[in-house]
Formats: C-alpha cells, structure tokens, sequence
C-alpha cells in the first residue's frame, strides 16, 4: 500500500504541474501546437494511472 501512495503522490505532483503549464496564457501563447497536444495526452494519461491506482487502494482497503 505505501508503493501506492508513493505513486499516487508522484502523479499528483506531475499531474498538478502539467495542468498548470496548460493554464498558463505564456506557455500557450509561444508554445508550437505539438508540444501543448503532448502535454494534454500527458495529463490524460496522468489522471488514467491516478484513477487506476485510487481503484487499487479502495479493492484493496475492503480487503
């Protein structure tokens, strides 16, 4: 379980900082349109393995 929140706290960190960076008027401003779409699919993927591992803990908490 303590693996799991070790990654649970890791993704929240990347997922924060990428949402951020896609909030940002700058970033979106000078940044080419591959990168903000790289970002995005990050950020898909980073809340796909966050309801993953948060789908793990409760299974796992009834045992």
């Amino acid at each position: 379980m303590a693996k799991l929140h070790k990654a649970k706290t890791k993704l929240e960190k990347q997922f924060k900082q990428t949402s951020g960076k896609l909030r940002n008027e700058k970033f979106l401003a000078n940044a080419p349109e591959e990168i903000i779409a790289k970002e995005k699919d990050k950020l898909i993927e980073f809340q796909s393995k966050l309801d993953k591992i948060a789908e793990t803990m409760t299974r796992l908490e009834g045992i």
